[in-house]
C-alpha cells in the first residue's frame, strides 16, 4: 500500500543512499559504493601508494615498487619488459661445454693417397684396442689384430677415443674400405665400391645427389675420382699434429706411388670422371 510508510532501507540491505554502501557483496548500483573502498576491499590497496600484490593486473594500479626504472635493478626472476634495468641484477652462469669440461676435441684426418696396408697395420697395433680386421694384407694372409694384446709404449694414439671414416688402401683400388672405432672396439671392413669404379646408371638418379658425390671428387687432374683418406679423429688432450704425422707414415712414398700407378693399369679401368669444364662439375661416363 503506497500510503503505507515504507523506508527503503527497512525493505533493502539495511542502508540508505545518504551513507555509502559497506556491503563487499551488494551489487545495487542505486547504492554508494566509493571505488577507493572497492578496491581496498578487493586488492587491499587504494591507487594512491604503488601496489605491492605480484598478482594483481588492474592496469589503473601503479607497480612501480615491484621494479624500479629510475634506481634499481629488476631482479624479477622471468621478467622480459625491455624497459627495465637487468644489468648487474642478473647473474648468468656460463655452462661450460664438453669440450671445455674435459678437453674432448676432434678434427679430421684427410689426404689423397693410399695408405699401405702394413704400415697401416702397424698403426693399428700402437692404438689402445683389442678387436679384428678382417682385411687381406699385402701377404694375401688375413690382416688380424690379436684378442687382448698389451699396450706399449705411451703414444699419443692413446688419447684417441673414438674415430670414424673411409680408408683408402693400395691393395683395394676399386673398394673403399669403412674405419670404425670406439673404445677398445675396431673394426676395417669393405664399405663399397668407389663412384667412379659405378657406372652412371648406377648412380643415384636425383641431381642433388649426384651432385653431393662429384663433390667427393679430387681436383681438377686428380688421376683417382672419389678415393680418398677422411677420418674423423676424437680424443681427449689429442696432439693433432703428432697423430697426422704418423698416419702420414703410413700413406705410399713416391716410389710406393708410382709402382701403385703402373698397377692399377692392369685393373678394370674407372667407370665414371668429371667434367671440370661444366659449372658445377658434372660426372661422365668415360
Amino acid at each position: 500500500d503506497e500510503s503505507h510508510g515504507h523506508s527503503h532501507a527497512s525493505q533493502g540491505k539495511g542502508h540508505s543512499h545518504d551513507a555509502e554502501c559497506k556491503d563487499a557483496d551488494c551489487k545495487d548500483e542505486s547504492h554508494g559504493h566509493s571505488h577507493a573502498e572497492a578496491k581496498k576491499e578487493t586488492h587491499g590497496h587504494s591507487h594512491d601508494a604503488a601496489c605491492e600484490d605480484a598478482g594483481c593486473e588492474d592496469a589503473s594500479h601503479s607497480h612501480g615498487k615491484a621494479h624500479s626504472h629510475d634506481e634499481e635493478e629488476c631482479d624479477v626472476v622471468g621478467c622480459d619488459d625491455p624497459s627495465h634495468s637487468h644489468g648487474a641484477g642478473h647473474a648468468h652462469s656460463h655452462e661450460q661445454t664438453p669440450e671445455e669440461k674435459w678437453g674432448i676435441a676432434s678434427f679430421v684426418y684427410s689426404r689423397r693417397r693410399p695408405f699401405h696396408p702394413q704400415r697401416l697395420r702397424e698403426f693399428i697395433l700402437k692404438m689402445p684396442v683389442s678387436a679384428n680386421a678382417d682385411i687381406e694384407g699385402a701377404s694375401g694372409r688375413e690382416w688380424a689384430i690379436p684378442e687382448g694384446r698389451t699396450k706399449g709404449d705411451k703414444s699419443p694414439l692413446d688419447a684417441i677415443i673414438r674415430s670414424k671414416g673411409f680408408v683408402w688402401l693400395s691393395n683395394f683400388h676399386r673398394v673403399a674400405l669403412y674405419w670404425s672405432h670406439a673404445g677398445q672396439f675396431f673394426d676395417l671392413k669393405e664399405f663399397g665400391m668407389y663412384w667412379a669404379s659405378t657406372p652412371l646408371n648406377y648412380w643415384p638418379a636425383g641431381q642433388v645427389e649426384r651432385q653431393q658425390i662429384v663433390e667427393d671428387f679430387g681436383p681438377d687432374g686428380f688421376a683417382y675420382g672419389d678415393r680418398r683418406q677422411e677420418l674423423v679423429i676424437i680424443g681427449v688432450g689429442l696432439d693433432q699434429p703428432a697423430i697426422e704425422e704418423m698416419l702420414d707414415v703410413c700413406l705410399l712414398t713416391d716410389e710406393e706411388m708410382g709402382m701403385y700407378e703402373e698397377d692399377v693399369k692392369t685393373q678394370t679401368s674407372d667407370r665414371v670422371g668429371v667434367d671440370y669444364t661444366q659449372d658445377p662439375p658434372v660426372a661422365i661416363n668415360i
